[in-house]
């Protein structure tokens, strides 16, 4: 070993590729240290946890390598190094900002990895390319839409119908070049696609994961997965099955809301749940409300007027604050009428004593109109006007005004 270079320590998971047993002596009559040969890439990510290793060594035919593993491969430090017989032609692994190198390259290759300044590249996209045709107005450099979450607690009816009156609303507003985008995120009971009569042949959620965890995300792969309803007014449908949440991993919504803001508005229909993570190497099923809470520059908090939908909204106003506190919060009590016996005074009262500050609206009760809007597959904007419609424009001007602060970054 060389006066004054650090030694290696790495991990290697070949996959028993035949080029290991001769890398491996050559590694080590260089100084290297492997710290552990490793099965799979489920032994890989566990052992890099431990903190010991510098860089990983891969066959880049392992399976399960994405961006979801890169990810959780550089939260533990470890760079990761694909090892291929011809290198040139591995589009997949270069397509993910992987270091890919031959087998008589790979010292070589991982000292100049772990000097490099960033391993942003790992996760980064391709360049971005216009999620709809320019408008007449020209949008100067680093203009970006606005992103509106909507969520709500367990058992508070009306986030996704308030979603999409909120973004097709934005959509129809005069005054405004860019386009909106509805996105279906709820990963346990989404319906955006029902409500709106599409007609699903590809989950565009699904869709939008699969190229996030390839590192393929970009503009033209996200024009790709939604479908359009209006010139203004996108949408990308939600997962098929409640199931298979477990393909929307960590980045996925991030990464999307990032390209989709470059060129539109952005309305986030959210799970209700806000239990974090369970660990680093688990599985989430409510990471994709938890980024898009943590994208959002306004959050939408949707309750009901009924006396136990009342104590859950005062109590998610409370966890939300502990779950994501900086974006401004706007709060909708929907169902008001006159029969529950007390006024909008009475509630904003209520509110104010647990989110001092949050404005309140208030959508009454109107199940024929919302009857007629399902059955015929349509927003609230194309049914008339309407005392909804007023709600929802009321709600536009508020959420989508002049933002209050910097739009909020992660």
């Amino acid at each position: 070993m060389a006066l004054g270079v650090p030694a290696l320590c790495v991990l290697v998971a070949a996959g028993r590729a035949a080029w290991e047993p001769a890398t491996l002596r050559d590694l080590g009559a260089q100084g290297v240290v492997v710290l552990r040969r490793c099965v799979d890439l489920d032994d890989l990510l566990a052992t890099a946890l431990q903190g010991q290793a510098d860089a990983a060594l891969v066959s880049s035919a392992l399976a399960g390598v994405d961006a979801d593993a890169l990810r959780r491969l550089e939260g533990a430090g470890v760079r990761l190094v694909a090892v291929a017989a011809d290198p040139v032609a591995d589009e997949r692994m270069h397509r993910l900002g992987v270091s890919v190198c031959g087998p008589d390259e790979v010292v070589v290759t991982l000292r100049a990895a772990l000097s490099a300044e960033s391993t942003a590249a790992q996760v980064a996209g391709a360049a971005a390319v216009p999620l709809s045709p320019p408008g007449p107005a020209h949008r100067g450099e680093g203009h970006r839409g606005q992103v509106v979450a909507v969520w709500g607690p367990a058992g508070a009816p009306g986030r996704t119908t308030i979603a999409m009156a909120l973004a097709a609303e934005r959509a129809a507003a005069p005054g405004t070049d860019l386009g909106v985008l509805l996105c279906d995120l709820d990963p346990y009971a989404g319906t955006v696609a029902q409500q709106l009569g599409v007609v699903e042949e590809v989950s565009g959620l699904l869709a939008v994961a699969r190229l996030a965890n390839e590192g393929a995300l970009d503009h033209g792969g996200l024009v790709g997965a939604v479908r359009t309803l209006t010139p203004r007014l996108h949408v990308l449908t939600g997962l098929p099955r409640a199931e298979r949440w477990r393909e929307v991993r960590e980045g996925v919504v991030e990464r999307l809301v990032e390209l989709a803001a470059t060129e539109a508005d952005v309305v986030l229909d959210c799970g209700f749940a806000l239990e974090p993570e369970p660990g680093r190497t688990g599985l989430s099923r409510n990471v994709a409300t938890l980024e898009a809470l943590q994208a959002a520059d306004r959050v939408v908090v949707v309750g009901s007027a009924e006396p136990a939908a009342l104590t859950r909204l005062a109590r998610a106003l409370v966890a939300l604050n502990d779950v994501v506190a900086g974006p401004p919060v706007v709060t909708v009590v929907n169902r008001m009428r006159d029969s529950l016996g007390w006024r909008p005074a009475d509630v904003e009262a209520m509110v104010e004593g647990f989110a001092p500050g949050v404005p309140v609206h208030f959508w009454p009760e109107q199940r024929e109109l919302l009857d007629r809007a399902m059955v015929a597959g349509s927003t609230l904007a194309e049914m008339g006007e309407h005392s909804l419609r007023a709600c929802a424009r009321a709600l536009v001007s508020q959420v989508f005004g002049p933002a209050s602060q910097p739009p909020k970054r992660r």
